[in-house]
C-alpha cells in the first residue's frame, strides 16, 4: 500500500474512533436523550390559556394557582402580553409593527407534564367559561419531531 493511501486509511480510522468516543461520552452525559430532547430540557410543555379581559384572567389565575399540575404559572395582562410579544419578535420589526397592543389577549402560561397536558387543557377549558382558548405547546423532540400544538375543544 502506498504511503498516501495508508495515511488516508489511518486518518479515516482515527476520525471514526474520535466520533465514536464523542457519541459514547454524549450517551453517558445524557442517557436516552436525543439532541432535540436535551435542547428542550429548559423548555417544558406549556398550557396557554387565553381570555377576553384582564379581569377574567386574574379571576381564573386565582382559582387555578393551587393546582399542582400547573407549575411556573405566568399570568399576563393584555399590556404585559404585548410587551412579551415585542421581546419574542424583536428580530422581526415588521411583525411587531403589524400587531396592535389590543390584539394580544390576556393569558396564563403554565408548565405541565406531557401526560397531563392535553387532558388538563380540555378540563380547564370546560371548567372555566372565561377561557376563550386553551392551547398546549410542546418543544421539538423525538416524540414530537416538529414540535406539537394541541387546542382544547371549546365547550361553547
Amino acid at each position: 500500500m502506498r504511503a498516501p493511501a495508508k495515511r488516508a486509511l489511518l486518518l479515516g480510522g482515527s476520525a471514526t474512533v474520535i466520533i465514536a468516543a464523542v457519541v459514547l461520552v454524549g450517551m453517558q452525559l445524557f442517557p436516552g436523550k436525543t439532541a432535540a430532547e436535551q435542547a428542550c430540557a429548559d423548555r417544558p410543555i406549556s398550557v396557554n390559556l387565553f381570555f377576553q379581559t384582564d379581569e377574567q384572567m386574574h379571576a381564573v389565575a386565582g382559582k387555578i394557582r393551587a393546582d399542582r399540575r400547573l407549575t411556573r404559572m405566568e399570568p399576563a395582562t393584555r399590556a404585559e402580553g404585548y410587551e412579551r410579544f415585542k421581546v419574542e419578535f424583536k428580530d422581526q420589526p415588521d411583525v411587531v409593527e403589524g400587531i396592535r397592543p389590543d390584539a394580544i389577549p390576556p393569558s396564563i402560561r403554565a408548565s405541565v407534564t406531557d401526560d397531563e397536558a392535553n387532558p388538563l387543557a380540555t378540563e380547564l377549558q370546560a371548567r372555566y367559561p372565561e377561557i376563550t382558548r386553551a392551547i398546549v405547546n410542546r418543544c421539538q423532540s423525538t416524540k414530537y419531531p416538529r414540535g406539537d400544538s394541541f387546542t382544547a375543544p371549546s365547550s361553547r
